[in-house]
């Protein structure tokens, strides 16, 4: 990943690339447009950081549906960052989804990310260890 000053260059070109768009929106409007062009760049960083963003969002379901999405992301470190922002945001329906991640996935980031989730969700820890084994 790239140091903090490419990242926030990056997200001021961004802003201001997009700004004039958004004048006629409301701010947290303005905000979901971000986000979500965010989730949908090509840039596999800006993705990981716009899904680590969600994480903020505390009992939102559009943010919690959207980082479930993620976990899908053909790149792993989007995976990763979908798996800790659903522990963060103590989404309960992805424990199926993480511990098919915990089971199945080939990279080891994304595994560990997802069991962190688990445990953060209080997943019985015999059935944590059950998939890890």
């Amino acid at each position: 990943m790239a140091g903090p000053f490419r990242r926030s260059s990056l997200s001021l070109v961004i802003f201001l690339w997009i700004s004039p768009l958004l004048h006629a929106q409301a701010p947290q409007d303005q905000a979901w447009t971000v986000l979500k062009d965010g989730l949908a760049n090509k840039d596999v960083e800006n993705r990981a950081v716009a899904v680590h963003l969600l994480g903020t969002l505390v009992h939102n379901a559009q943010a919690s549906d959207l980082a479930l999405k993620a976990l899908k992301d053909e790149r792993p470190e989007v995976r990763a960052a979908a798996a800790d922002t659903l522990g963060q945001l103590k989404v309960r329906s992805a424990v199926p989804q993480l511990t098919t991640i915990v089971q199945k996935d080939t990279d080891p980031g994304v595994v560990i990310a997802a069991a962190r989730a688990l445990v953060s969700l209080d997943v019985p820890l015999d059935m944590a260890s059950s998939t890890l084994c």
